[in-house]
Parts: structure tokens; C-alpha cells; sequence
């Protein structure tokens, strides 16, 4: 897993085997700045704004963390399932997305019941905090991604079992369904051009 700062091309890496965040320079040629031990991850997202990127951790003490890109620095600030009530059992996946005043993130949690959720949240990285706004439970039996898209106000989640990607209006939960190729996972969004792209992994082809 790999999320990029837009804004400086400050890199992290996320080592889940290994359990670190690896911070990766991309000026002068490339250099890794630094191997951060981390609690068990499994997924990140650059923030919107830029300097930071939001991780999602499988041990739900916090569901969410900050990696600061300017001091180097993790923080455990974040979401827990006492602080949200969802009774979250594992963050997997995490989008983001700015409103143009707040970043949002949305994060994909698998429930103690094997049923998935899909909980909002706005993120200040100058506090740094971090707070619950939506759940919407999710009608998929894998999924394999989520991206954020129009000013936080829609989320692409890849169900990979069903060989779909639900658009889900986060104002109200409404959801269609689109049809992609076999195996999708990463989903990403081009917010100018009104994109989504989509990797179908067993079809090794995007849509």
C-alpha cells in the first residue's frame, strides 16, 4: 500500500508484513527518510491538504492514525470503536476527499458480525483529531477498495466477489451498482476529468 502528499510528493509505504511505515522522499533522485514501527495496519491515504497521510489499522485501538510528513512523526490520535460506537472489529480500507473547507475520510470496516461498514469522518491534521459524521452498512461479500469523489459527497467501493463498484451517496446511503471486470480492487478518481479508474485484478485490466 502506498499514498503520496499531492502537494510535495512526500511518499509513505506501508509495510503490513513487516508492520512500518516507510517515508520516501522523491526529490534529488528518491531517498527513504525513515522505517517507523507502527501498530497492525492495513491500509493509508494522502491527505487532500497535503503533509500528512491517515492510516487505517486492523487492531481497532484507534481504527485510525496520522502520519505527519513534515516532523516524521506517527500519532495514535484518531477513532476508536469506543469513541465512535460502531463497534468497529477492523478498519481495512480508507479513502479521502476534501469538501474545500474539511478532509474527509471515508474508512471501510469489517463488523464483528462478518458484515461490512462504511463510516465518514472529518479530519483536522492541525489538532490532530479526528470524528465520525455517517455509517452506512455496506451490501457487498468482499470488498477490495474505496475512493472518495465530489467534494466527499460520493464513495466507489469495489465489491470483488460480485465483479461490481457500488456509487454510494453519502448524504442518504442510496446506492447503484456498476458492472466492471473480473476481481476488482483499487478504485481511484480524476476529480477534473469526472473519472473513476478501476483494477480488475484476475482480468489484469482496468475500467
Amino acid at each position: 500500500r502506498i499514498a503520496t502528499d499531492p502537494t510535495t510528493g512526500e511518499t509513505i509505504v506501508l509495510d503490513t508484513e513487516n508492520v512500518t511505515a516507510i517515508h520516501i522522499t522523491l526529490g534529488s533522485g528518491g531517498s527513504v527518510v525513515s522505517t517507523t514501527n507502527i501498530i497492525p495496519s492495513s491500509d493509508l491515504a494522502g491527505g487532500p491538504a497535503g503533509n500528512y497521510v491517515l492510516i487505517s489499522h486492523t487492531d481497532p485501538a484507534p481504527a485510525l492514525s496520522f502520519f505527519d510528513l513534515t516532523s516524521d512523526t506517527p500519532t495514535t490520535t484518531g477513532d476508536s470503536e469506543t469513541e465512535d460506537g460502531t463497534d468497529q472489529d477492523s478498519a481495512l480500507f480508507i479513502g479521502m476527499d476534501s469538501t474545500g473547507v474539511t478532509d474527509v475520510a471515508g474508512v471501510i470496516s469489517l463488523m464483528p458480525d462478518s458484515s461490512f461498514l462504511l463510516t465518514t469522518h472529518n479530519v483536522d491534521p492541525i489538532a490532530p483529531a479526528i470524528s465520525q459524521t455517517g455509517a452506512i452498512v455496506l451490501d457487498v461479500t468482499e470488498p477490495g477498495g474505496i475512493a472518495l469523489f465530489g467534494s466527499a459527497t460520493e464513495a466507489y467501493v469495489t465489491d470483488s466477489s460480485a465483479n461490481r463498484v457500488l456509487r454510494i451517496l453519502l448524504a442518504d446511503g442510496s446506492t447503484t451498482t456498476i458492472d466492471v471486470g473480473a476481481d476488482p480492487r483499487g478504485v481511484a478518481v480524476d476529480e477534473t476529468a469526472g473519472l473513476a479508474y478501476v483494477v480488475n485484478n484476475d482480468d489484469r485490466t482496468v475500467s
